[in-house]
């Protein structure tokens, strides 16, 4: 993935998933005691990200099958729900692909 192309995913990364991760993900997936032994909260960079991609993959597929966040949980909305799974995919895929 050419420079700019990361300097602007880490800008999406910081100005809207992070957003979006804490406002559903985080209550219950961050820190020691993160639901399911998954802490999302720890993951700040693009490489981080493909560090943990089997834990994205796994995210990805929560999201698709509408499993995350619970009902009882702050809902996603659609266009938010797409734009997730789309830019973890696109992240991993295309950061792995560029090295």
């Amino acid at each position: 993935m050419p420079a700019a192309d990361q300097a602007q995913r880490q800008r999406e990364l910081e100005a809207k998933v992070a957003p979006l991760l804490s406002k559903h993900c985080y209550d219950c997936h961050s820190g020691a005691e993160a639901d399911a032994g998954l802490a999302l909260d720890h993951f700040e960079t693009l490489s981080s990200y493909l560090k943990g991609r089997v834990v994205w993959e796994k995210v990805i597929e929560k999201l698709q099958l509408d499993a995350m966040p619970p009902p009882d949980a702050s809902e996603l909305a659609p266009a938010e729900r797409q734009f997730l799974v789309t830019w973890i995919r696109d992240t991993i895929n295309d950061f792995e692909c560029g090295q």
